[in-house]
């Protein structure tokens, strides 16, 4: 994991946060943002905290989770579908329904990055 800035106690409490039976496959820093549904039109600065992707050891699933390292907990998590749909703003990528986002580069790099290695 690409912990910069981040002290050894903020990665072991992330890391306490995903869930039992899950393997984390990559996370990054990130800078989260908000937006209030439907129009998605007004974006602010939440804080920082960590993306990650992981993989479910009994199912095989693949998940996106979003960490608040200002509220210190998991504030979203997404399953990966080959299939899903998802709405792409300028420099943002979102899930329907969620106010928690990040840079599409972001996610799209480590998805890219664990394909890779699949």
């Amino acid at each position: 994991m690409k912990a910069s800035g981040l002290t050894e106690q903020e990665v072991t409490h992330f890391k306490s946060q995903v869930p039992q039976g899950e393997v984390i496959k990559k996370a990054r820093v990130a800078e989260l943002y908000m937006t209030v549904a439907p129009d998605h039109s007004d974006w602010s600065y939440s804080n920082t905290g960590i993306v990650s992707i992981t993989k479910n050891t009994t199912t095989a699933y693949y998940q996106i989770h979003f960490y608040s390292l200002q509220e210190k907990r998991i504030v979203s998590t997404e399953e990966l579908y080959i299939d899903m749909e998802c709405s792409i703003y300028p420099h943002f990528f979102s899930f329907e329904g969620e106010v928690w986002e990040c840079t599409l580069e972001l996610i799209c790099r480590l998805i890219l990055e664990l394909y890779d290695r699949i």
